[in-house]
């Protein structure tokens, strides 16, 4: 851990701890007939919440936050589509673990 000491508007001196953090990623493809269309994406999202980490979804070089069902959607995630799941945060090997679960069962379709 690195401590900072960062200066305030007001001039005060207060010290801040910076979390030295890695990412986890891995690169998946979607075989779901239909995509990423509500259900699944609503499966992903909800699972995504669970976890402390952030989650995010590469795709077609845009970020999107995977715990918003309604970005999922927005991203017309197709199948056949390859994208990279990263995941960043205290329990990012668990997030992403399931992340990859849930992609590689099918989202249960």
């Amino acid at each position: 851990k690195h401590i900072n000491i960062v200066v305030t508007r007001m001039g005060i001196l207060k010290k801040q701890k910076k979390e030295i953090t890695t990412m986890v990623a891995k690169e998946v493809k979607i075989t779901n007939e239909q995509g990423l269309h509500m259900r699944p994406a609503g499966v992903f999202a909800k699972e995504m919440t669970k976890f402390n980490s952030d989650v995010t979804l590469v795709y077609n070089g845009k970020r999107v936050n995977a715990k918003s069902v309604m970005l999922i959607i927005a991203a017309c995630i197709k199948c056949g589509a390859e994208l990279t799941i990263e995941c960043n945060g205290t329990d990012e090997e668990a997030a992403l673990a399931k992340a990859v679960e849930l992609v590689e069962s099918g989202f249960g379709e």
